[in-house]
């Protein structure tokens, strides 16, 4: 994997998200101002990692969800601007979570859509799911055409 692969997996390995703990983190955040998105007023803030990468994200200004979040990514060597947006929020054990998030890179062909049908808390696995796969033995290759 490139080294931006395994910074990315990195980041993306936080399950809690840069804000919890963010100081302990080592993540610095600031409020960068109140906008528009899509009608609705949203407080912008700014994300700085410890590496010293930038990220913002905007929260609704009324529920405090997060509606989007932008970043740079260095994609094949170039950078490239990066965004996604959160949306059907429904609420799980008392949480809320975006069931669809859809990204893109603005100028570009990259797009993707995440859509949740369902989302469980704690819920119940089995060991056997995480065993190791039974690895079906390989024929031996065919003989080759008489002439």
């Amino acid at each position: 994997m490139s080294a931006e692969d395994l910074k990315s997996i990195s980041e993306e390995s936080d399950f809690d998200g840069p804000f919890i703990d963010y100081k302990a983190k080592g993540n610095q955040i600031e409020l960068v101002g109140k906008e528009e998105l899509e009608g609705k007023s949203a407080y912008r803030i700014k994300l700085t990692n410890k590496n010293g990468d930038i990220r913002f994200y905007l929260f609704d200004s009324a529920s405090y969800l997060p509606v989007k979040w932008e970043e740079t990514r260095t994609v094949e060597g170039k950078e490239v601007p990066w965004e996604s947006f959160f949306s059907d929020y429904r609420e799980v054990n008392g949480v809320k979570y975006a069931f669809k998030i859809d990204s893109d890179s603005p100028g570009t062909d990259l797009k993707q859509s995440v859509v949740a049908e369902k989302i469980e808390i704690n819920a119940q696995i089995d060991d056997d799911h995480f065993s190791k796969p039974v690895v079906p033995e390989a024929e031996p290759p065919a003989a080759p055409p008489s002439n």
